[in-house]
């Protein structure tokens, strides 16, 4: 008698841990659940987002498109005609002084421009980007750029 009491209670103990164990189990099973199902729906709703956007960028432009004038045209002329002269104002020496040219000489007046370029203010260069992107239509292409830099200056500040 005593002993059926004793293997009844450790019997009840057995089982009673055995059930912890399983409810633990089943816990940590559905919060992998959660966290899976929680990852899906960012993922489907960043997507989500960027088809919007991009839709929205597409729209954008072709609505830019239609309304083009002669202004636009003037200042990418007038905002690419700087980067033109770096290039070019090496060549056209080049080609004046043709009767002392020297073999190498036109990939060093080449270089010369990207040389320049380097110098270039950093303004300058943002300013052209923009004129590109806005008289060609690559808003959808910035719009990546831009988020991907948001990114990591948030990631940063962390």
């Amino acid at each position: 008698m005593m002993l059926t009491a004793i293997t009844g209670l450790i019997s009840t103990g057995i089982n009673a841990w055995s059930e912890r164990s399983k409810q633990k189990a089943n816990l940590k099973s559905m919060e992998i659940s959660a966290q899976a199902r929680l990852k899906v729906a960012k993922l489907e709703s960043q997507i989500k987002r960027a088809e919007a956007g991009d839709t929205a960028a597409i729209n954008l432009d072709q609505l830019s498109f239609e309304h083009r004038g002669w202004k636009d045209e003037y200042l990418l002329i007038f905002t690419t005609a700087p980067v033109l002269i770096l290039f070019l104002a090496p060549l056209i020496e080049l080609a004046l002084l043709k009767d002392i040219y020297l073999a190498g000489d036109l990939t060093t007046a080449v270089m010369a421009g990207f040389t320049a370029l380097q110098q270039t203010p950093d303004w300058y260069l943002v300013a052209l980007l923009l004129v590109y992107v806005d008289t060609f239509g690559f808003r959808r292409l910035l719009r990546g750029v831009v988020e991907s830099q948001l990114g990591k200056l948030v990631g940063n500040k962390k």
